[in-house]
């Protein structure tokens, strides 16, 4: 992307709109992560605006999704007429998505092989007469995050194929009964398939503003009943609230910056007639030990669930909690999905992630999940004592 690319159409700054202007100086500054919000939230203001499709077609280039990109590009080519900047622009994602097309391209099972004219097309949203094939290749927490889509597709295609983490398919099959649920590297033929889309590109389609999430009043997650019964009983036998904790994130770019200390929640560890789970993925005894000697409080483990690699088990664990704590990781999604009282608490910068936003604490994905971001500068300490009295 050179500079005469993003420099776009000039209009006067005065002229813009406030998130717009946000959106094209984060963009200008490689800022990517921070610009995705202001940038997708002044497209849903004004979806008829050039500089607000040429400057997301210009984030969506940054990001690799040269086809999204086009897409934006082309909108605003039509509606505007051809300017300069977005002939440019719109030439440089032809050369990338011509380059791609001729480069060998991951199967679905990740080996290596060469796009031919057999590949099923990249889905766009149209209606699929045959199989719709969906991939979920990213983190845990994304996947879950987009299936909150995947109600949607019974409407897009006579039959979806979605595969999936092989930890989420007892969760998923439950959930989506109607749907063949399968895990990635499966060795889902490509060829059976009219069509296919990664799970995140979803939101292209499904998501392209706030308006089109739906206003859920209930997760979109099932855990197993049973199980969750059976923990729930086990919980509440002395009529305490009990609280699911998670205190960090596995993610392997971000995992410093997203993840706090146990005693960083000693805030909501004090709050009276309350037992306190544990819900972090990992070895967390060393943290435990230490809390319940230097506090005198007690956060407790189960050891018949694996919250690493049973996330069956710890759905029906969440779904057993009366509320979750957590930094912004896999088990924040997992309680969001199921529809727990969740409160998450989001790093500053970079670390963000695009899904939580940077304005209101509600989520659009989950019906009763609030966000806490951090300030510039701030501990997660002073954070989550600042959101303690509104946990309860």
């Amino acid at each position: 992307m050179t500079a005469a690319q993003l420099r776009g159409p000039v209009l006067p700054a005065a002229a813009r709109d406030q998130t717009l202007q946000r959106g094209m100086d984060l963009l200008r500054h490689g800022r990517l992560d921070e610009a995705e919000f202001p940038l997708t939230a002044a497209l849903a203001k004004n979806p008829i605006g050039f500089e607000e499709l040429h400057f997301l077609a210009a984030l969506r280039l940054q990001q690799g999704r040269q086809f999204e990109a086009l897409d934006l590009v082309n909108r605003a080519l039509k509606l505007h007429g051809e300017a300069p900047e977005a002939l440019a622009l719109q030439a440089s994602l032809r050369a990338a998505i011509d380059r791609e097309q001729k480069m060998p391209v991951p199967t679905l099972e990740g080996r290596p092989s060469t796009a031919t004219a057999n590949s099923p097309r990249c889905w766009n949203g149209e209606y699929v007469a045959g199989t719709l094939l969906v991939s979920g290749g990213r983190g845990l927490g994304e996947q879950i995050l987009c299936a909150s889509m995947v109600p949607d597709l019974t409407s897009c295609a006579d039959h979806v194929v979605l595969e999936v983490e092989p930890r989420l398919i007892d969760l998923f099959a439950r959930s989506f009964p109607h749907m063949r649920i399968m895990p990635i590297g499966s060795g889902v033929d490509a060829a059976e398939a009219s069509a296919q889309a990664p799970i995140t590109a979803l939101t292209r389609v499904l998501r392209p503003n706030r308006d089109a999430f739906p206003r859920r009043k209930l997760g979109f997650l099932s855990p197993d009943k049973a199980r969750a019964t059976a923990l729930r009983e086990r919980l509440t036998r002395d009529g305490r609230t009990v609280v699911g904790l998670s205190w960090k994130s596995q993610s392997q770019k971000f995992a410093g910056a997203r993840s706090a200390r146990l005693f960083d929640f000693e805030s909501v560890l004090r709050v009276p007639n309350c037992r306190f789970v544990d819900l972090q993925h990992g070895d967390t005894r060393a943290e435990r030990e230490a809390l319940a000697q230097q506090l005198g409080i007690h956060v407790e483990q189960f050891g018949d669930i694996d919250n690493g690699h049973d996330i069956d088990g710890l759905a029906a664990l969440v779904a057993a909690c009366d509320v979750v704590v957590s930094v912004s990781n896999s088990t924040a999604h997992l309680a969001g999905a199921i529809g727990r009282p969740t409160w998450v608490f989001a790093p500053n910068g970079d670390a963000r992630p695009w899904y939580w936003f940077d304005e209101g604490t509600e989520s659009p994905w989950y019906p009763y999940l609030r966000v806490k971001r951090q300030a510039h500068g701030q501990s997660w300490a002073d954070l989550i004592a600042s959101s303690a009295a509104e946990i309860w």
